[in-house]
């Protein structure tokens, strides 16, 4: 250490100008790369970020990786986040694939589970995220959540399996058991507790045990919608107050048919919706947030043998005075058709079926995540935490496991690979979407010019005896 003039000695410089030497910062006042601002308000800046920004964020330094971690800021982004970044229309939905790692295999030794948002690709933003694992295998999509993805295994056991994962955050998966439900009673499926806090689960109204499918259910701003087709019927659960509400699909019975025609519940504007029989009409009817409902369009009879089956409609998508309808039934029968909400005029697209994704089969499923938003929702903060014990196993497995990663990565080339018809399917439907309504006209006059098949194009349909 040197001398001054007197001959003190020199106190030694801080390395950064301006800056006191101290062996720590206070935790409120660090600037690691946020320019001195406290935790709070670097924390209410990063909860505005789209969900795949703030966990990208996380390798900027451990302070942001800290509060991004955090359980505060989690329920932060919760209410501050923006809505999807990608342009609209969009599709989200998630497939499924049983992977075989050698042609003479007769069983499969792993599940492939992909997650995609057609459309994201056109704004930059990764839209796909995938698992590949054993454990996957006999999983099928059931509904998702707060951005978490709920899988689950076919049919009712004393121990049904399931998976959640939020595609928003990392491929981190938790898994649990749903306890068995009373033989004696029906019980609301997604009201059975997972987590620290055990409930009773609650009870469908009497007279309303209709079986409701996996795409039947809805969750939407702290409701879960179901929809009994055969009864007509909705039922709302309250997630915070824990109440049911039944609502009624405003059917109109047809002469010329026996039961009740609604088509599966689907999503339009952020609200249910669905597609109802409507005497000689149609109707595409909204459920608002205090529950009643909304005309939105009247279309002619779809119900006629020419045109559409309500049962088959797998998707529906307003496009500013332009309705695009996607139909796919049990009888792998695949069509897409436009209607044109001012001139009252139904489009039915002459589609090869090569073109379209094929219906499920022991090889793959697939499903549209109606109501998904990303979200920072981590899936262990859903189950209860594991004690000591079974955390110290879980980290020694993770780290064995990490010698058959490049095994994993082999599965998931598979499952894309197997599953990219329906990725390339949902892709197109949305690019048909942009272009929609502006260029009607040449999306109904467009060719394959890529492919043989040229003659791909859309046809008027007309309704058959329709008042409109």
């Amino acid at each position: 250490m040197g001398k001054g003039a007197q001959g003190r000695p020199r106190r030694k410089r801080s390395a950064v100008p301006g800056t006191r030497d101290t062996k720590k910062r206070k935790r409120g006042g660090s600037n690691d790369g946020a320019g001195g601002l406290c935790d709070d308000v670097v924390g209410n800046i990063l909860a505005r970020l789209p969900a795949r920004t703030a966990v990208a964020c996380t390798a900027l330094s451990k302070r942001h990786r800290r509060l991004i971690r955090s359980t505060e800021f989690r329920s932060l982004h919760f209410r501050l986040a923006p809505p999807l970044p990608q342009p609209r229309p969009h599709i989200d939905f998630l497939v499924t694939a049983p992977i075989k790692r050698r042609p003479d295999q007769k069983v499969p030794v792993s599940g492939f589970v992909g997650f995609h948002v057609a459309g994201a690709e056109l704004s930059g933003i990764t839209p796909m995220r995938s698992l590949a694992s054993r454990r996957f295998l006999g999983l099928s999509y059931v509904n998702t959540c707060n951005g978490v993805v709920l899988l689950a295994t076919d049919g009712y056991s004393a121990r049904c399996r399931c998976i959640l994962w939020n595609p928003a955050v990392a491929d981190v998966v938790e898994e649990v058991t749903v306890p068995d439900p009373s033989p004696r009673s029906t019980y609301l499926k997604p009201t059975h507790s997972i987590g620290v806090v055990e409930k009773k689960p609650i009870e469908l109204p009497a007279g309303r045990d209709g079986e409701i499918g996996q795409e039947d259910s809805l969750y939407i701003d702290g409701e879960i919608y179901l929809l009994d087709q055969k009864n007509a019927i909705i039922l709302a659960f309250d997630v915070d107050e824990e109440g049911i509400t039944s609502i009624i699909v405003p059917v109109k019975h047809h002469p010329d048919h026996h039961i009740y025609a609604v088509s599966k519940l689907m999503e339009m504007s952020g609200r249910p919706c669905v597609v109802a029989d409507h005497g000689r009409d149609c109707a595409l009817w909204v459920l608002s947030g205090d529950h009643q409902w909304e005309q939105r369009f009247l279309l002619g009879d779809l119900q006629d043998p020419d045109c559409i089956h309500l049962g088959s409609i797998k998707g529906v998508w307003s496009c500013g005075g332009v309705l695009v309808l996607y139909l796919d039934d049990i009888h792998d029968v695949h069509n897409l058709f436009v209607y044109d909400v001012t001139i009252q005029k139904m489009f039915k697209a002459n589609m090869h079926q090569d073109l379209a994704p094929p219906e499920w089969s022991e090889f793959l499923d697939y499903a549209l995540c109606w109501g998904y938003k990303p979200t920072l929702v981590s899936p262990s903060s859903i189950v209860s935490k594991p004690n000591q014990d079974k955390k110290w196993c879980r980290e020694c497995s993770t780290d064995i496991m990490k010698a058959l990663k490049p095994v994993v990565e082999q599965d998931r080339r598979k499952g894309q690979e197997v599953t990219l018809g329906i990725v390339c399917f949902m892709d197109f439907l949305v690019r048909i979407m942009h272009k929609l309504p502006k260029e009607l006209q040449q999306v109904l006059q467009m060719t394959m010019v890529d492919s043989d098949d040229i003659d791909f194009s859309f046809e008027n349909v007309p309704f058959a005896d329709s008042d409109l």
